[in-house]
């Protein structure tokens, strides 16, 4: 059985605020494009919901494969690039909560989701490596700046050019 794999990318227009939202794990993802609306014949696997309330599906699985009918990239493109920051300067606080959903990882999400099916139905294995060891969320890195390899004692030259002029202070 052949699999395909359809990827739309509908020429949308980048809107100056959030179009809608995509429900995945009972959380609101905002989009900044309105995606196509698919046919719902299949498992809908990502649901848009417009600023109306009205709902449809964006990303459906059937028998063939995957339909993802908007442009994940660039909306993660949008978003990265800090393109979308000079719509949300205007308005004051509108878009705080924007802040604290990590919408590039649900957007990772739904690609991770696409490939793990497609690798599935071409019965290959995909495994998910976190970026960080252990599967930790997180890691910090402390680091300092080191203008010169070698050890200089410009202290000493600091504190002759400071005698020099008489600027003891």
């Amino acid at each position: 059985m052949d699999l395909i794999f359809t990827y739309y990318i509908t020429e949308n227009e980048l809107r100056g605020d959030i179009c809608g939202y995509l429900k995945i794990e009972n959380e609101k993802v905002p989009l900044f494009e309105k995606p196509m609306r698919l046919d719902e014949s299949g498992d809908n696997l990502v649901v848009f919901v417009d600023n109306k309330g009205d709902e449809y599906p964006c990303v459906v699985l059937n028998n063939t494969g995957i339909t993802v009918g908007f442009d994940i990239f660039n909306e993660v493109g949008h978003i990265l690039t800090g393109y979308l920051e000079h719509f949300w300067e205007m308005k004051e606080n509108k878009h705080e909560k924007l802040a604290k959903i990590p919408v590039v990882d649900y957007y990772e999400k739904i690609l991770f989701d696409c490939l793990l099916f497609a690798f599935r139905r071409l019965n290959l294995s995909l495994k998910y490596k976190p970026f960080w060891q252990d599967g930790k969320k997180f890691a910090m890195c402390l680091t300092h700046d080191v203008d010169r390899v070698h050890k200089s004692y410009q202290y000493i030259t600091h504190f002759l050019r400071h005698l020099k002029g008489r600027d003891l202070v």
